[in-house]
């Protein structure tokens, strides 16, 4: 009876530990998807160089990044500033946003319809496999998604209520989603406008606080171009309108095939029960409209779904801010499916789900391996018994793929990486070369040291000729793969720890 009242009063903390130990698994362990590295790496330079009105990666690559807007890397700059940059931080700055949406998802809810709803719906949200996946690497998606399901639940309160404060609220948000990735924030208006044509309630714009909230949300998001323009850098306007607007939503980054179908095809190989039982919930709904928030998260789940399904461009993170409405629509169906006494044994299966989940991920060694570019974080480990850490990194023929190491090499030390020939290497190892490569910005080469990443069939057409300037440090067999040191940059004794 003690351990039933217990689960009752406390059973949210078992799925909000439930999402951490899914959410935080692998922490600690260096690797992140190449994204996770860019914007990493944005956020360390701002917290360390000042990078906080344009996003820097590195002097001969994204001096400026005028791609996104850089809210997000300066909030995860702070956050680096205050408990420093490490994968660890950095993944627990992302995995933030997904635990407080998890939170809003619960509390609205609760709000608006009954415990067992809320519980199923914060458990259905937790247990979304692209949303764990996605949630584990640092990205603009999840505090997207917060900002997206944020300004919408205020728009909610004041859609019911007549809150004249839930609509300026609803404006801010859209605000932050703004600033957050540009143009996906105009699916807050988009889910409004559908929702109010649904439910025939356009007479609710008559208001002025409708659109005084839209306008406080543009004047937020036009903090950064302002900004811009008082210190000078119109262009990196210029060029995020021309990568935003023109490269990404008109020519959808030269795709030219496509198939308007993608994302209900992923979401039926990744997430098909939640699928199955979104559309039960449809047909419930439909036959009942028994409550008017589950509506809403019907209405906002499939607007969301068919707006994000129209342009050319589709990566699978960009589906993020539907999940909390997924979740949601999901939870109330198998709340009406739960027969009497059995909400207490779904908390206390959540609870033994916990501690399963907690002893496999967290206390048995299965995920402490690095997966993503293991052969750079051993190099990488191995150079640091050089004499001299190296400070830029060379690609011998396009031995590795070169973002992938330059968005590595710029979070890890703020190193340059430079592609180039096997004819210049020659020629560079014979002094016949000034050790120069073009960048965007000024960059003294003299004095930095040099290392270098190529296949072992081109090292063994140079081995023997300069076995006295070069020494391998690691091959990988199985990329054919060998990272080569300057020999005077050895200790005589080999590698040093």
């Amino acid at each position: 009876m003690k351990t039933n009242k217990y689960l009752s009063e406390n059973g949210y903390l078992f799925v909000f530990l439930l999402g951490a130990a899914l959410y935080f698994q692998q922490a600690w362990v260096p690797g992140f998807f190449a994204d996770g590295y860019l914007y990493s790496a944005f956020a360390k330079h701002a917290a360390n160089d000042g990078y906080w009105l344009v996003p820097r990666l590195s002097s001969t690559t994204y001096s400026e990044f005028p791609v996104h807007i850089p809210f997000i890397f300066s909030l995860n700059g702070i956050f680096f500033k205050l408990f420093g940059a490490s994968y660890t931080t950095a993944r627990l700055f992302s995995g933030l946003f997904t635990l407080i949406s998890l939170f809003f998802v619960i509390r609205s809810v609760r709000k608006y319809g009954s415990e067992s709803w809320a519980y199923l719906s914060g458990l259905a949200f937790v247990l979304i496999p692209p949303l764990i996946k996605k949630t584990r690497f640092p990205s603009l998606d999840a505090p997207l998604m917060m900002f997206v399901l944020i300004s919408l639940l205020f728009y909610f309160e004041a859609f019911k209520k007549q809150n004249r404060k839930a609509w300026i609220l609803c404006g801010v948000f859209f605000g932050f989603a703004m600033l957050s990735k540009g143009p996906m924030a105009g699916l807050v208006p988009l889910v409004i406008l559908i929702h109010l044509a649904f439910t025939k309630s356009f007479s609710k714009l008559k208001d002025p606080f409708p659109w005084l909230g839209f306008i406080l949300g543009l004047i937020m998001f036009s903090i950064w171009p302002i900004s811009l323009l008082l210190t000078g850098n119109k262009v990196t306007i210029d060029w995020y309108i021309k990568s935003t607007f023109i490269n990404t939503m008109i020519e959808g980054r030269g795709v030219e095939k496509f198939n308007s179908f993608d994302y209900v095809i992923f979401l039926f190989k990744q997430t098909g029960p939640w699928l199955i039982l979104i559309l039960l919930s449809l047909k419930s709904y439909l036959k009942k409209k028994e409550n008017d928030f589950h509506g809403f998260s019907l209405i906002a789940f499939f607007s969301l779904l068919i707006l994000l399904s129209i342009p050319k461009f589709k990566y699978s993170n960009y589906l993020l801010p539907l999940y909390p409405f997924y979740a949601i629509s999901v939870g109330f169906y198998l709340a009406s499916l739960l027969k009497e006494g059995w909400f207490e044994k779904v908390k206390k299966g959540t609870c033994y789900l916990f501690v399963t989940a907690s002893l496999v991920l967290l206390i048995f060694p299965l995920t402490v391996k690095t997966r993503r570019d293991k052969e750079i974080h051993q190099a990488l480990k191995m150079s640091r018994g050089l004499k001299k850490q190296p400070e830029v990194w060379v690609t011998i023929n396009d031995s590795y793929p070169f973002f992938a190491l330059a968005n590595l090499i710029a979070f890890e030390n703020s190193g340059e990486v430079v592609n180039t020939t096997l004819d210049w290497m020659k020629a560079y190892l014979n002094d016949e070369k000034k050790l120069e490569f073009k960048s965007e910005i000024p960059y003294e080469w003299k004095g930095k040291e040099f290392i270098f990443v190529m296949r072992n069939a081109d090292f063994e057409k140079i081995k023997s000729n300069y076995s006295e300037k070069l020494v391998s440090i690691i091959h990988f067999k199985a990329r054919d793969l060998v990272i080569l040191a300057r020999k005077e940059n050895v200790y005589p004794n080999g590698l040093t720890y």
